[in-house]
């Protein structure tokens, strides 16, 4: 779920509160510990602007060595109201600091003419639960 606490006239927030329910599957290779992830996720609105968008995504991870990992999420989501495509794609590196707590980076890059952004990158701190 995608809830909006930021203030459009600042620029800041996506404007509208969305769901995402998705469906998908996990694929994993012992040996090498790749897993891939190939899902459907479909976003629309609970209130704000109307949303409607379908995207077909595939998340590769992979654990290097006993502390770091790599993702990467390829997305092809289509717009239903705008009649368009918005495909992107994200890479990510992380670190486990310990058995509860990991940091990492990414990096975003939108694909194409109707992309959503052109490049983004992020850190981030994670709880494992």
């Amino acid at each position: 779920m995608v809830i909006d606490a930021g203030n459009d006239e600042k620029g800041i927030g996506s404007g509208s509160n969305q769901i995402a329910p998705f469906f998908g599957f996990a694929f994993a290779h012992g040996p090498s510990g790749l897993v891939l992830i190939p899902l459907v996720q479909h976003f629309f609105d609970i209130s704000g602007p109307d949303v409607s968008i379908t995207a077909a995504r595939i998340i590769a991870l992979k654990p290097l060595g006993q502390k770091f990992w790599a993702k990467l999420d390829i997305k092809l989501p289509y717009d239903w109201k705008r009649d368009i495509w918005l495909p992107t794609a994200e890479i990510q590196i992380g670190y486990n600091i310990n058995a509860t707590w990991a940091v990492y980076v990414d990096g975003f890059v939108g694909i194409g003419k109707n992309r959503l952004y052109d490049v983004g990158v992020g850190a981030g701190l994670r709880l494992k639960y």
